[in-house]
């Protein structure tokens, strides 16, 4: 399609020329009226006056035209129009643009991110008229920020409303991204590309079928990061619970560094603790923090820092919440506790076991493991749960079935974590209670078609239900007995901790389990509120590229979900080779050459001017009145 566009807006300025012309035009001095008993004696004089003229001048309003059409086109020849050639399609151009954490670095006394947008901007402008452009942000996913376009404008205000990200990013996959777009139009393509070449995933970008166009920013700096993080509640020489914060720290310098790595109360800024080490250049160095802790501090929320502070700051901070202490409660709920069940939950120095008697406590920790014997409430609490030897009937949403006897094991889940180092070989059964699974149960100890031990499946919590009663077998007797009660014990005791461990990356689709199978209502993250998706008793939380707290908020309290950088190559700011297949004669597609209008309205403005000019100082033939 043809069209008209202005290379040179700027020059439309020249406009402004026309207010004086107007303004000359209206203040004009004008002849005072003045009132006589007769016209007829100045008729005459009148007509005398204009015969003796040699020239008359042109209306007013002609002069006036002529200078409005010569500012106008004088206007139009400095803004340079141009014509496209009839029937040519518009070039198609995608712009992708690298938002990952790196770009965020200092380079002397800017930054990669000042640089980028000062690239983007000057490959719009070396843009072809008419060329539409589709704007993609690279980060730890592509992402259209406008849409196919030749509204240079628009696309200004997309550029400017780019943020480099707190995420790695992933070039190759936002060009193939653009190239997917690019490909099935018509047209000349081009498929730009403006980074600092840090790549953390997916190695150069590459496409098989059009050139890549890379504009590359910035330059090589030194770097000290946080590359990993974990938490571990444990315990001192004393006996004193206290959490251990393990950090890696990553160098990407030349010469060595004094680092220093601090624990704060992310509510207060309050120091908690800190640890120096020397890093040598091109070292990986473990550093930890020891925080004495109270029970009350399980899920406290800490900010954790590196410094000194580098060429990137975004990986020298971490996000943490201090887990649960290391023993976890347990409840054991029976009319007659089962004295091999109590022995072997007793001695697990893993857990601080409870005797409730046959009901279950209304003040059952949150973080309670619940083991009940012989009894199936029909409403179980929202709590990790093991349940044995329970009677006939519905319980957790299985069905316990009626007794039989002698039954023989033929398998156990081996990969499932309750069932690892033990086996159930040579276990003996006088009688078991067989259960009925649900849609969502899954089978863990079998004898036969028979299922005698199953989880619940039950999506907030885990629920163990087991019936084989010990008393009428001999299965404690074994090790095995006691390995399975551990086991359940340190899986509650994982749960738990996963509650607020650092797991989440920034960029991923964090899904973040809320307690008790509640339904979350909003989610608010470092900068604001987060689109997040809603399903029962989680919430998968939309965007997560910035580090720092995400909050999610239901009717049962709010979670607290830290996510983090910790990425060793995104904060490997070190100049890397970027090897490109360098677009070719026969890749090139040909554009289409505008033509330029400017001579023509130039020429137009001359003639205005002259004309003007030539009406106003013209002499003309007198002529005498007859």
């Amino acid at each position: 399609m043809g069209g008209v566009t202005l290379l040179h807006p700027a020059g439309l300025l020249a406009l402004i020329a026309a207010a004086p012309v107007i303004a000359a035009y209206l203040l004009r001095s004008r002849r005072e009226r003045v009132r006589v008993s007769s016209l007829k004696l100045w008729r005459d004089v009148a007509q005398e006056s204009r015969a003796r003229r040699p020239w008359q001048p042109p209306p007013r309003e002609l002069s006036l035209l002529l200078e409005l059409v010569a500012v106008v086109a004088t206007a139009l020849a400095l803004a340079r129009p141009a014509r496209l050639s009839t029937g040519a399609s518009p070039t198609r151009v995608a712009l992708v643009v690298d938002t990952s954490a790196s770009m965020a670095a200092h380079d002397g006394d800017t930054t990669r991110w000042r640089l980028a947008l000062d690239a983007a901007r000057s490959l719009l402008r070396s843009l072809p008229p008419g060329a539409e452009v589709m704007l993609v942000s690279a980060d730890r996913s592509p992402s259209v920020r406008s849409p196919f376009t030749a509204d240079r404008r628009a696309l200004a205000r997309s550029l400017d409303a780019l943020r480099p990200t707190a995420s790695e990013g992933d070039l190759a996959s936002a060009v193939r991204f653009a190239a997917d777009r690019l490909r099935p139009l018509p047209g000349p393509r081009r498929l730009l590309v403006v980074t600092d070449g840090s790549l953390a995933r997916g190695g150069a970008p590459s496409d098989d079928t059009l050139p890549i166009e890379l504009t590359r920013v910035g330059h090589g700096a030194a770097n000290l990061a946080l590359v990993r993080l974990d938490l571990r509640a444990t315990l001192d020489p004393g006996g004193r619970p206290l959490a251990r914060a393990h950090c890696l720290v990553a160098s990407f310098d030349e010469r060595p560094v004094e680092a220093t790595l601090s624990v704060r109360d992310a509510s207060t800024d309050a120091l908690l603790g800190e640890a120096r080490a020397a890093v040598l250049p091109g070292a990986r160095v473990p550093m930890a923090v020891d925080l004495a802790m109270a029970p009350a501090d399980a899920g406290r929320a800490l900010r954790i820092t590196l410094s000194p502070d580098d060429a990137l700051s975004a990986d020298n901070v971490a996000f943490a919440r201090i887990p649960p202490p290391p023993s976890i409660p347990v409840v054991l709920v029976a009319r007659e506790p089962d004295p091999w069940i109590a022995r072997a939950l007793g001695a697990d120095p893993s857990a601080r076991l409870t005797l409730a008697g046959n009901t279950i406590p209304d003040d059952l920790p949150e973080d309670a493991l619940l083991v009940l014997e012989e009894t199936c409430p029909a409403v179980l609490p929202p709590r990790e749960t093991l349940v044995l030897a329970p009677p006939a009937g519905p319980c957790a949403g299985l069905t316990v079935l009626a007794e039989v006897d002698d039954p023989s094991i033929t398998s156990f889940a081996t990969t499932d974590p309750r069932w690892r180092f033990l086996t159930m070989d040579g276990v003996h059964l006088s009688s078991a209670r067989p259960l009925a699974l649900s849609a969502r149960g899954t089978a863990l100890v079998r004898a036969g078609s028979r299922v005698l031990a199953a989880d619940a499946g039950l999506a907030d919590r885990t629920v163990t239900v087991v019936g084989i009663d010990p008393l009428r077998s001999d299965w404690p007797l074994k090790a095995s007995f006691v390995v399975f009660l551990r086991n359940v014990v340190e899986l509650a005791r994982a749960h738990r901790a996963a509650a607020t461990a650092p797991r989440f990356r920034t960029g991923d689709a964090a899904r973040v389990e809320l307690p008790h199978g509640a339904s979350p209502t909003a989610v608010l993250g470092p900068d604001g509120p987060v689109a997040f998706t809603a399903l029962p008793g989680a919430a998968v939380l939309g965007d997560t590229s910035l580090a720092g707290f995400y909050r999610v908020l239901s009717p049962r309290g709010e979670t607290l979900v830290p996510i983090n950088l910790l990425s060793e190559s995104e904060s490997d700011l070190r100049e890397r080779p970027l090897d490109l297949r360098p677009p070719s004669a026969r890749d090139a597609s040909p554009l289409p050459e505008p033509v330029e209008l400017t001579r023509a309205f130039a020429l137009l403005a001359a003639l205005a001017w002259i004309a003007d000019r030539l009406a106003l100082t013209t002499p003309r033939k007198p002529t005498r009145p007859s």
